[in-house]
């Protein structure tokens, strides 16, 4: 039986390393509603996809901003800044689900997938 040596503790993830836990969030966007799930605190969160419903959204943030948001479009909103890209990504399928569930996985599987992550095209200008 063969093995190998690793010396000291298992290496943490950059979220683990930053935050002493794994956190993200997911945000399903559909034209009705944005449905946020925070991890690891859990609570799902629907605020109206308006300008009144982002603030609302953005005053439940924490002292930390999580190290990354999944965004899962719905009902014909698969249009917006950076959708594009993500569907001609090999995690696009991946992220995809059927039922309100997938806000509560969109975070481990984006932890599984461990993508690039890259900042948008206005972003990308600004530095």
């Amino acid at each position: 039986m063969q093995g190998r040596v690793v010396k000291g503790p298992p290496k943490a993830t950059a979220a683990e390393t930053l935050f002493g836990e794994k956190t993200g969030v997911g945000i399903d966007v559909c034209p009705a509603r944005l449905d946020v799930y925070l991890r690891p605190q859990g609570p799902t969160l629907k605020v109206p996809p308006t300008e009144a419903g982002v603030r609302t959204l953005l005053g439940q943030r924490q002292p930390t901003p999580p190290p990354r948001v999944v965004a899962a479009a719905t009902g014909g909103w698969d249009e917006l800044e950076g959708a594009a890209k993500q569907r001609r990504s090999r995690a696009a399928p991946t992220v995809r689900a059927d039922s309100e569930d997938h806000l509560q996985a969109l975070a481990p599987r984006l932890d599984a997938l461990k993508p690039q992550m890259q900042a948008l095209a206005h972003q990308q200008a600004d530095w």
